[in-house]
Order: structure tokens, then sequence, then C-alpha cells
């Protein structure tokens, strides 16, 4: 299938606001080191995959890293508009840290998810019917992770290679 990527728009994301059109034919985006080049990348791969990067965990820095995340922390959206073989569409993911009070201490503490919302063409869906909506026009899910962030995959291989030497260590030191 063909996707061209012809806008994105990212609010309260990683503390920054902006907004890139992108050009049919080529778009170049240069900057300083730290201007945001990387957080582009790692908006419109959280947005499809639910990951920003190979290392971490799912939804990881979706907000101001250099600020507390508290329930006042404004809620962290990506929207892109994509053409898919044609047929345009607005994918949009919103996040917003979700809180919890904690009886013991009487004190509000951030839970270890948030809450999520999606919409393609301003209409909500759920996770899994998105999940299916990308597999039916994008990808499968695995294929559409490995594409965007292919050295997740990398990693994984050195981590399951890591634990079948210390596999193998353990079974000597038994013999």
């Amino acid at each position: 299938k063909e996707l061209i990527l012809k806008k994105i728009v990212l609010s309260n994301w990683q503390g920054q606001n902006r907004e890139i059109c992108f050009n049919e034919d080529t778009t170049i985006i240069k900057g300083k080191n730290g201007s945001g080049k990387t957080s582009i990348f790692k908006a419109f791969a959280w947005l499809l995959t639910s990951y920003t990067d190979a290392l971490n965990n799912k939804n990881h820095e979706l907000y101001d890293n250099r600020k507390d995340i508290t329930e006042d922390t404004p809620e962290a959206c990506v929207m892109a508009v994509i053409s898919i073989d044609g047929i345009e569409y607005t994918i949009e993911k919103r996040a917003r840290a979700k809180f919890s009070l904690n009886k013991t201490t009487g004190e509000w503490e951030k839970d270890s998810s948030d809450t999520y919302t999606i919409l393609i063409d301003s209409i909500e869906i759920s996770a899994s019917n998105y999940n299916r909506w990308l597999e039916d026009n994008i990808a499968p899910s695995d294929f559409l992770l490995y594409m965007l962030i292919g050295e997740r995959f990398a990693n994984l291989a050195i981590d399951d290679k890591n634990l079948e030497a210390m596999d193998l260590k353990a079974k000597c030191h038994l013999m």
C-alpha cells in the first residue's frame, strides 16, 4: 500500500506544539540538536504503534519530562493526515495522565497507565478497532512496528541471545 504522510500536528507532545505540512515529493526536516526532529518521528511512531522508540515500553515520554506530571498536565495529542492508496484519513491519538487517590496518604498519585482517546476522521474508536483498522488499511501491527521502529526487534533479539547465554551458564553450573 502507498502511505503518504501529508501533515502532522503535535499538541503538548513532549512539551511541544508544532504543525508540519509535508510536500508531495520530499520534505527535509533539519535543525539543531534538541530542536525536535526526533520528536516528530517519535510522535508518528506512537500514533501508529503506541511505541515512541525501540528501547522503552509503550507510551513512553508523551509529556514534557522537564516538568512533574500532575493532574494539571495538559493532554498530549498527535494528529496526522495520511493518504492510503489515494484515500485521505485524519488520525488522532490523545493521552491524558491518570491519577488515583492513595487512601493511605490521602494524596493523588500518578497511575502506571494513562487514558487514551483515538479518533479516525473525528470518530472515536476503541484501541482494538484501531488496531484492526491499521491492519486492514496499512499493515499488521508487528510489521508496522518493524517498519517504523525496526531496531526494536534487533534489541529484542539481543535480549533473547543474552537470556540464552545466561540460561546456558546456569545449566553449566548445575552440572
